[in-house]
């Protein structure tokens, strides 16, 4: 399935969305199934700017998706996935930003495998201006 995507090099403007795209690999399976769980974290790196934001995670449809865990900074949502086991699952989604205010902040994808008990995390900038 090819995936259509405009890269945005960490930028997203203010009161705007930003896409997430990721692979995951490798996935333990039981009776033909993988589970997984993602967790989406943002966190606001500006100490000048300190306060609270908010963000949601919307699927290809544009329906929010996830539980939220606000804390001052920080914002966490995850979800649970099952899916056909295969070597690859690509998933993509949208982070709608239009809450947060411009300044630094780090996005971090975390995959939990809940057959295996694995975790794989990876964390990028991302400038909102």
């Amino acid at each position: 399935t090819d995936v259509g995507m405009t890269p945005t090099a960490g930028v997203v403007a203010q009161g705007g969305a930003v896409g997430l795209l990721w692979e995951t690999y490798a996935l333990a399976t039981r009776e033909g199934s993988a589970r997984y769980r993602v967790a989406i974290t943002v966190t606001r790196s500006d100490q000048s700017a300190l306060g609270a934001f908010a963000a949601r995670v919307l699927d290809g449809v544009g329906a929010s998706i996830g539980r939220a865990q606000v804390r001052r900074n920080t914002l966490t949502i995850s979800f649970d996935r099952t899916v056909a086991a295969a070597d690859t699952h690509v998933e993509a989604l949208a982070l709608d930003m239009a809450t947060a205010a411009a300044g630094s902040y780090r996005v971090r994808v975390e995959i939990t495998d809940l057959v295996s008990g694995k975790r794989v995390a990876r964390e990028s900038p991302l400038e909102v201006r």
